[in-house]
């Protein structure tokens, strides 16, 4: 290793080496390097081990993937301190970019450890000893860098607007959520439903769903018929007791009607017509309106 080009690369690591170039020196090494054996992250003397380490490296290797693998701070924007997501992004970029031994053991759930695999995502040992291209290779690499970054950003935003959309089954106080949550589930999903037992808790359904990879949009039509049968049961348990048999006879037509919007709106007849007479007793709009077309038909 040329004596001047190991000191530059060396002066990567100190006490005053900012985390994040620390973090991606050892994962590059734990990883590329693996008979170079630097121990654990933040283990007493790690800092030692790598500036050790980076001795037996060609330099410019450690040069050319760290300028084309630690993108700007505000790429990575995006990542949150929230347990929930470090925790998919951790899992996920272990596999994504086959992660060794000694990163797996060292896991640590926080934001530094997941921007440290996301810049070791696509890294290399590699290089290009062309001088004339290599600001080309790097550019390339960087491209390609941030492509991978977007797709693993997307890939989470999609993970995580699914689980999202069933918030709103996220209510303690609310246990007839999950009642009605049940009973929309055995209608739309009943070969899923056969392997289960009514829903105890938003964790529990949130666990099948997930389990079982229901995309978005039959989440949020589950959801949608879950509401409306929520607002079922509410009603129903509002005025029980209160209800009186009311007898009347309709021509088929009417009958056929009630029963298509009763269908529609997933609500009883009963329910219907309810909404329906209690709406024209507010407005007085198309019984009025009836009345003086029979009345014009008569003249």
């Amino acid at each position: 290793m040329p004596i001047n080009q190991a000191k530059k690369t060396l002066r990567l690591v100190s006490e005053k080496t900012d985390k994040r170039t620390l973090m991606w020196l050892w994962m590059f090494i734990s990883k590329h390097f693996p008979d170079s054996f630097i121990g654990p992250y933040g283990m007493p003397g790690t800092l030692e081990n790598i500036r050790n380490a980076l001795n037996e490296i060609n330099p410019t290797i450690i040069e050319q993937q760290y300028q084309a693998n630690i993108l700007e701070e505000s790429f990575y924007a995006w990542v949150k301190d929230d347990i929930e997501q470090l925790a998919w992004l951790t899992e996920n970029l272990i596999i994504a970019t086959k992660a060794t031994a000694p990163i797996i053991y060292s896991t640590q759930n926080d934001r530094d450890y997941v921007i440290g695999l996301l810049d070791l995502l696509n890294s290399t040992t590699m290089i290009n000893m062309d001088s004339r291209q290599i600001n080309d290779h790097i550019i390339k690499s960087i491209h390609a860098k941030k492509e991978l970054a977007y797709r693993i950003k997307n890939e989470w935003e999609k993970y995580s607007q699914e689980r999202k959309a069933l918030d709103w089954f996220n209510d303690n106080k609310e246990p007839m959520k999950l009642k009605a949550g049940w009973h929309i589930f055995k209608k739309q999903f009943p070969n899923l439903a056969q392997n289960h037992t009514e829903f105890n808790s938003y964790q529990e359904l949130l666990y099948v769903f997930d389990s079982n990879h229901v995309p978005t949009i039959d989440r949020l039509f589950f959801l949608s018929s879950a509401k409306k049968r929520c607002s079922q049961l509410k009603n129903k348990e509002k005025y029980k007791g209160e209800k009186v048999q009311c007898n009347v006879e309709i021509s088929p037509s009417t009958v056929n009607k009630l029963k298509k919007l009763s269908a529609k709106h997933q609500l009883s007849q009963a329910a219907v017509i309810e909404i329906l007479l209690n709406k024209e007793y507010e407005t007085n709009t198309f019984i009025p309106e009836a009345l003086g077309s029979v009345r014009k038909v008569l003249r």
